[in-house]
C-alpha cells in the first residue's frame, strides 16, 4: 500500500532563506537518475550531509552547476569527497560536488597551478567572489571516485549558513513511486528494573508485511523504561539502494511521542550521529536502527516537540498498541502496527529437592499472580514436562528419573519466569574443575553483571559486591546467571567480587576477583589513573552518568601476527556510549621499549586500526576517541609496500605522455597524509594522485617526455617513518 503526503513537502518552505518548492535546479549529473544514499544517513562519526548519485560504475560523466553563481571552494584530497567544489549560489545556498575525476579545463589550471605552487596534491582554495563565475547548466567537472567510496557523485544543498538541508526536499524531484521496508523493530533497557521478555537486555523482533502493513509475528514483553528504535529503508525508482528514509512518527496507544524528519543539520554537531542512530544495535551487529527517543544531549534539529522524549515506562500491565510510520521525501508512507505486552514476569522463588527427595517449586508475580507452575525433565532428546502445578508444586524424584530438571512458573498473562535448573546425583558429572567467570557491561542507565559457571551447578551461585553485599542472580541459561544493577556513585577503582558455588559433585568453590570500575557522572570533568593508563574526561563530555569498566587482564592473544604488542589489550566498556567531547586515552609503554614505532590501536571486528591522532608524550601513547573500544600499544617495523610499478624497469614506450605510477599501502600504522608520498621523474619531483582506497598512485606528465632514458622514483613514508623507496628505468623511443 502505497501513500502521498503531499502536506508534508511543504513543511520545508523557508528553509535556509527561501522557498525550496519554487526553486528548480538543474540537475547535477549527466547520467541516468538513480539515488544510492540520502541524506541523514549513518557514516561512522558523522551524519552523510547529502545524497549520493549514481554512476552505474563507470566515471566520466558531465557534472553539471546547478544554478547561477561562482566558484567558492576548491579542494583535492586522497580522504573524504576526493576532488571536490563548492559553489556559491545566486540565491545564497551552496552546493557541493564530491568525488569528481576532474575538474572542467578552467577550473582544473586553477587547481594546478596552486598545487604546483605548494609542490603538494592535497590543496584547498578560496577564490574571490566572482572569480570563476558558473551558469546554470554548465559544466564543472565529471564524476569519478576519488576519496572514499566507488564511483558516484556526492551532491550536497547548503542553506545561507552553510548549514546541509536535504536535497530531496528543497528543489530536486526524483522520481519514487515505492513506499519504505520496515525490517525490524529494537527494544532497549534503559535502567536496572526494564526488562525485554523477562531480560534486562536488548532484543529486536522482525516485521512481516501483511495486507500493506508490517507486524510482528509474536508480542514483546517489556517492564520499566525502554527505547523503541526501528530499521527501516527506502527504495527510489531505479534504485536497488537501501537509503535512509525522511520521516519517522512513533504512537503508543494512539497518542504521538515522537517524531523526526531529516530536514538539516549544522555540521558542527553532525558527531551526534552516535545520538541519532542506534550505536548498541549497530555495534552489536543487528543492523541500522533510527532511534525513536531522544537521549540528553541530543542538540540536532531533527525533532519534532511531541511533549515526550519517547521513552517508555510508568505504564499500566496489559496489552498496548504501538504504531509506527515512515515516509520518505516523495510522500509515500508505510505502517507498522504491532502489539507489546507491559507485565513484569514472575519469578521461581524455591526450587529445592528435599532428603527425603521430594521436589518443591513455588513462585510469585509482583504484578499479578502466579498461575500455572511448571516442571520439566530432559529425557534423553529434550525437556518433557514431567508436572505441573498452580501457585506451588510438590514431586518425588522417583517418578522423575535421573536426568537434570528445569521449572519455571506462569503468570496470568501468560507470561513465563526465567528457568531455573536442578542437577539429580544421577547427572552425569562434568569433567575438569568447577570454574566461575565474571563479567560486567556497563550499559545505558544500569549496570549488568554476568556470572557464568564452567560446569553444570547444584543450585544458582551466590554473588556479594564490596559496597553492596549479596546480589540475587537471574538463571539465564544452564550455566549463566545474571543480574542487572543500578549505576551507582561509589566505584572508584577496585571493585571486589566473591562467588560462591557447588558442583554437582558437591565440590564447593568460591571466586574472589576485582572488577576494574570507575562511576563517571555527567557531564564529565574527571580524570581517571588505572594502572598502565590513564583517561581524561572532559567538561561536558558525556551527557548521562556511566560506570566505566577497564580490563587490565594481561592477555596478548588476538593481536596482530606481524605488529608485536608493547602493551597488552586494555577492554575500556561501555563501547556503545558515545561522548559529545572526545575523551583523551593515554596508555604507557614499556620502559626501554623502541617507542619510536609505537602507536594506539582499537580492534574493530577482526581487525586491528590505528587510532586517528595517536602521538607519543613521553613514556605514553595518546589519543582522543568518541567511543570506547579495545585498545593496544602496538610496535609497527613493517615498511610500506611499493608493486606494480609503472612502467617496469626497462620498459620502452612509444608514448611520450604514459600514464606512470604504481601501487602502495602499508599494513602497519598506515600513510597518513599524501606528503608521505614523493615522487620524481629525472630527478625533480613531481605531483602524483594517490588513491588509498584503490591503493594506486599515478602521475601523467603534462608535457611530452623527450626520447631517451628516464627514470621513476617513489618513496613512502608511514605514521611512524617507516620508509621504502622503488624506482624504475624506462626509455621513450623515437
Amino acid at each position: 500500500m502505497v501513500k502521498k503526503l503531499g502536506l508534508m513537502l511543504v513543511l520545508v518552505v523557508g528553509l535556509g532563506g527561501g522557498s525550496s518548492l519554487a526553486e528548480t535546479y538543474h540537475w547535477p549529473l549527466d547520467a541516468k537518475r538513480g539515488i544510492g544514499a540520502t541524506f541523514g544517513e549513518y557514516r561512522e562519526g558523522h551524519l552523510h550531509a547529502g545524497v549520493d548519485l549514481k554512476t552505474w560504475g563507470r566515471e566520466g560523466y558531465p557534472v553539471y552547476a546547478v544554478a547561477k553563481g561562482w566558484v567558492w571552494r576548491l579542494k583535492t584530497s586522497p580522504w573524504g569527497y576526493g576532488k571536490a567544489i563548492y559553489l556559491k549560489l545566486e540565491d545564497g545556498r551552496y552546493a557541493v560536488y564530491g568525488h569528481l575525476s576532474d575538474f572542467a579545463p578552467h577550473i582544473r589550471r586553477v587547481v594546478k597551478r596552486e598545487q604546483e605552487k605548494r609542490m603538494r596534491y592535497s590543496v584547498e582554495i578560496f577564490p574571490s567572489p566572482g572569480e570563476i563565475p558558473v551558469k546554470r547548466g554548465e559544466i564543472i567537472g565529471y564524476s569519478g571516485s576519488t576519496g572514499k567510496g566507488p564511483p558516484h557523485l556526492h551532491f550536497e544543498l547548503r542553506d545561507g549558513k552553510n548549514r546541509p538541508i536535504n536535497p530531496l526536499i528543497s528543489g530536486f524531484q526524483v522520481k519514487d513511486n515505492r513506499s519504505p521496508v520496515f525490517k525490524s523493530v529494537g527494544l532497549e533497557p534503559f535502567n536496572d528494573s526494564s526488562l525485554v521478555d523477562g531480560l534486562p537486555k536488548a532484543k529486536t523482533y522482525q516485521f512481516l508485511r501483511r495486507g500493506g502493513i508490517y507486524r510482528l509475528n509474536g508480542v514483546p514483553q517489556i517492564w520499566g523504561k525502554l527505547g523503541f528504535a526501528v530499521d527501516v529503508y527506502d527504495l527510489l525508482d531505479g534504485s536497488e539502494n537501501l537509503c535512509a528514509v525522511y520521516g519517522l512518527e512513533f504512537f503508543f496507544d494512539g497518542k504521538l511521542i515522537f517524531a523526526k524528519r531529516y530536514d538539516y543539520f549544522p555540521y558542527s554537531i553532525s558527531h551526534q550521529v552516535y545520538f541519532d542512530w542506534d550505536l548498541p544495535l549497530l555495534l552489536g551487529g543487528k543492523g541500522y536502527f533510527s532511534r525513536l527517543y531522544l537521549l540528553s544531549g541530543n542538540a540536532l534539529p531533527l525533532y519534532s516537540p511531541t511533549g515526550s522524549r519517547g521513552f517508555i515506562e510508568e505504564l499500566e500491565p496489559g496489552y498496548h498498541i504501538v504504531k509506527i510510520l515512515a515516509t520518505d521525501a516523495a510522500g509515500n508512507m508505510s505502517q507498522a502496527l504491532f502489539k507489546v505486552l507491559v507485565d513484569s514476569p514472575p519469578v521461581v522463588t524455591k526450587f529445592e529437592c528435599s532428603p527425603q527427595e521430594e521436589i518443591t517449586v513455588e513462585g510469585r508475580d509482583g504484578d499479578g499472580v502466579v498461575k500455572e507452575t511448571v516442571l520439566e525433565s530432559y529425557l534423553g532428546d529434550g525437556w518433557e514436562v514431567v508436572g505441573r502445578g498452580i501457585t506451588k508444586l510438590k514431586m518425588s524424584l522417583s517418578s522423575l528419573g535421573k536426568g537434570p530438571l528445569r521449572a519455571k512458573v506462569v503468570d496470568n498473562w501468560g507470561i513465563s519466569s526465567p528457568y531455573h535448573y536442578l542437577w539429580s546425583e544421577g547427572e552425569k558429572k562434568e569433567e575438569g574443575k568447577l570454574q566461575f567467570k565474571v563479567d560486567l557491561d556497563s550499559r545505558q542507565g544500569y549496570i549488568l553483571l554476568w556470572v557464568r559457571s564452567s560446569e553444570n551447578l547444584r543450585d544458582a551461585p551466590q554473588l556479594y559486591l564490596s559496597g553492596q553485599g549479596r546480589v540475587s542472580l537471574v538463571s539465564a541459561g544452564p550455566r549463566d546467571y545474571l543480574v542487572s544493577l543500578p549505576l551507582v556513585n561509589y566505584w572508584w577503582g577496585k571493585v571486589k567480587v566473591k562467588v560462591k558455588g557447588e558442583g554437582l559433585n558437591r565440590q564447593k568453590v568460591e571466586l574472589d576477583t576485582t572488577i576494574w570500575a570507575w562511576s563517571i557522572p555527567a557531564p564529565g570533568g574527571k580524570k581517571i589513573d588505572a594502572p598502565g593508563l590513564r583517561i581524561d574526561f572532559p567538561p561536558q563530555s558525556i551527557y548521562q552518568d556511566m560506570v566505566m569498566v577497564v580490563d587490565i587482564e594481561e592477555s596478548k592473544a588476538d593481536t596482530p601476527p606481524l605488529l608485536p604488542c608493547l602493551k597488552w589489550p586494555f577492554k575500556i566498556e561501555p563501547v556503545d556510549i558515545p561522548f559529545d567531547k572526545k575523551v583523551e586515552i593515554s596508555i604507557d609503554i614499556p620502559s626501554g621499549a623502541d617507542t619510536l614505532r609505537a602507536g594506539l590501536y582499537s580492534l574493530k571486528g577482526d581487525d586491528w586500526k590505528w587510532v586517528k591522532g595517536s602521538r607519543r608524550e613521553g613514556g605514553s601513547v595518546v589519543s582522543k576517541v568518541r567511543h570506547f573500544s579495545t585498545y593496544a600499544v602496538l610496535l609497527d617495523t613493517i615498511r610500506p609496500r611499493i608493486w606494480d610499478i609503472r612502467p617496469p624497469s626497462g620498459s620502452r614506450l612509444g608514448k611520450r605522455k604514459p600514464l606512470l605510477g604504481a601501487r602502495v599501502d602499508d599494513q602497519g600504522s598506515g600513510i597518513g597524509s599524501d606528503e608521505d608520498i614523493r615522487v620524481w621523474l629525472d630527478g625533480e619531483p613531481v605531483i602524483a594522485e594517490w588513491d588509498p582506497e584503490m591503493t594506486s598512485l599515478k602521475y601523467r606528465p603534462g608535457k611530452p617526455l623527450p626520447p631517451g632514458h628516464h627514470r621513476l622514483k617513489i618513496e613512502v613514508k608511514d605514521r611512524v617513518g617507516n620508509q621504502t623507496t622503488r624506482q624504475s628505468e624506462f626509455w621513450i623511443l623515437r
